[in-house]
């Protein structure tokens, strides 16, 4: 569960927004075995380019359900409007926390919001969060 390779079944898993985990897996091979074709170099070029780690995106995890894809298309009311969440375009610290820019769908970029982690947590973006924070 630390490393996200696997869901808890029960309890609550809590991870700091700024905690950054690193390991090395003893099965680290199996994501090399398909870039044998490729120096040590070019692998992490590749797994970084996006600024994104693209393992870690493939992990369990990191993938939304389809109720938590059902939950995004839900519209929440921001600011005395109905709006559909789109995606969060970036994070800034606010006091012992942090806000999220979030882009709104059908609407320009000028209309996205600053939103605090806690609006966003109650209306259940808990793994966009996690996704945003990593």
């Amino acid at each position: 569960m630390l490393t996200g390779e696997t869901e808890p079944t029960t309890g609550t898993l809590w991870k700091h927004p700024a905690m950054r985990f690193a390991y090395v897996a003893q099965h680290a091979f199996h994501h090399i075995e398909q870039h044998l074709d490729i120096s040590a170099n070019q692998y992490i070029q590749w797994r970084f380019q996006s600024g994104e780690d693209k393992e870690l995106m493939a992990k369990e995890t990191r993938k939304l359900t389809p109720e938590e894809k059902e939950l995004l298309a839900k519209p929440v009311n921001w600011e005395g409007e109905k709006r559909v969440f789109e995606s969060i375009e970036n994070r800034r610290k606010l006091k012992k926390s942090f806000e999220y820019e979030v882009k709104w769908q059908k609407l320009p970029d000028t209309e996205n919001s600053w939103i605090p982690r806690e609006k966003l947590e109650k209306w259940g973006f808990d793994k966009i969060l996690q996704i945003a924070d990593d």
